[in-house]
């Protein structure tokens, strides 16, 4: 994600990133999210495995720029409300099969749907940069 992704969202972007352990997710927001006043505006970009893709139990499964996106409401970090676009990347593994998953949150004092249209916005720019499936 890059700085003008951030800034074309309709809010105040967050002014710092923090990488998290071994560069899997990073963070965007204005308090060090691990502190005890982690507050919105925030975005944050995980990176996991599992071995199934991404499901919709309680969310929307969407088409953005030609890929399966499940969007839902979660609780994030420190219980905080987000919206998250999850998105099966990739498969891989030569005698049990893994699933890639990109996971993008947005926390923001906003409604719930108009948390979701920025989650949306950020995984269709996040989409082209992935190699493909």
């Amino acid at each position: 994600m890059e700085n003008a992704d951030l800034n074309a969202l309709p809010w105040k972007a967050p002014t710092r990133m923090y990488p998290m352990f071994g560069n899997w997710s990073c963070t965007w927001a204005n308090d060090d999210p691990a502190g005890q006043n982690f507050n919105s505006p925030a975005v944050q970009i995980i990176f996991t495995t599992s071995l199934s893709p991404i499901s919709n139990p309680s969310g929307n499964t969407e088409n953005i720029s030609g890929r399966a996106v499940v969007v839902r409401m979660e609780t994030g970090d420190q219980d905080k409300t987000a919206c998250a676009a999850w998105i099966t990347h990739r498969k891989f593994g030569p005698t049990r099969t893994w699933f890639e998953l990109v996971e993008i949150k947005v926390y923001a004092d906003v409604l719930p749907d108009q948390q979701c249209q920025m989650a949306r916005k950020l995984a269709a720019k996040a989409i082209p940069r992935l190699p493909a499936p």
